[in-house]
């Protein structure tokens, strides 16, 4: 295939989160299913679509850094992940708020919105490391 140890290992790494993001993909539809007839409240619903909004931002971001190799868009994509948690905590407070059933569902959408966002932010940091390995390995 004509690519170093070091690169495929870094696909795998790379492939396993992307694997890992589409695994909260599924938990946000399983778990907006119960509510999807229920009046949800507009401002937790306004900050779910924010929330989900940057944190696949972060993942097209992170991406975009991998093929690209960019390490300064990456230490960027890892710096917006705080704005996804500070509105996914927010929206677990409004959450609580809510009747049991919404609350929980709403919280484990959350969550999963909160953990694609950090699991971006791995595929960041791995860009990072991989391009300052290569780079060590080149001036050797």
């Amino acid at each position: 295939m004509d690519i170093s140890p070091d690169k495929a290992l870094f696909y795998h790494l790379i492939s396993r989160i992307i694997e890992r993001i589409g695994d909260h993909a599924v938990r946000i539809a399983e778990s907006a299913q119960p509510v999807m007839d229920v009046e949800i409240d507009k401002k937790i619903l306004t900050e779910l679509k924010k929330a989900s909004t940057m944190s696949l931002e972060i993942v097209g971001q992170s991406l975009a850094s991998f093929f690209n190799g960019e390490i300064k868009q990456a230490n960027k994509n890892i710096e917006s992940l705080s704005s996804v948690e500070s509105i996914c905590e927010e929206i677990h407070n409004m959450a609580f708020k809510q009747e049991t059933m919404v609350a929980i569902s709403v919280s484990y959408i959350a969550e999963s919105i909160r953990r694609t966002g950090e699991y971006a932010a791995d595929i960041s940091e791995n860009v990072i490391n991989y391009l300052v390995q290569k780079e060590q390995t080149v001036r050797k």
